[in-house]
């Protein structure tokens, strides 16, 4: 029997492209990693991406030849990753609620 579960990795920022080579690129600050899945499914990390290369990358004109003349020249170690997939963190009412809560606590009723 195949095993096809997949690790999620939760990320801060998942942007779609409109590019032919790369479907989505993501971030994960915590780790300043970023994520890249191509057209045909492949998905690689590249890690010690400061923010501000990850968003160079998101808003590139051509993601594709951003990557290979910006990301592959600063040399980001980098890795493909098996049975993995991206995902946002998911609100729920009770992290909404708390969050209004510390703001009142903090700031005071509006």
């Amino acid at each position: 029997m195949n095993d096809t579960t997949k690790t999620g990795i939760i990320v801060d920022d998942l942007t779609k492209t409109e590019s032919s080579n790369v479907a989505s690129v993501a971030y994960q600050e915590s780790s300043k990693t970023a994520y890249v899945t191509f057209s045909n499914g492949g998905l690689y990390e590249y890690k010690e991406v400061e923010r501000e290369d990850f968003e160079s990358l998101r808003d590139a004109e051509s993601v594709g030849r951003h990557l290979r003349a910006v990301f592959l020249k600063k040399g980001f170690e980098y890795a493909k990753l098996e049975n993995t997939e991206l995902v946002l963190p998911v609100l729920t009412q009770d992290i909404l609620d708390e969050a209004a809560k510390k703001c009142e606590d903090d700031f005071g009723k509006a």
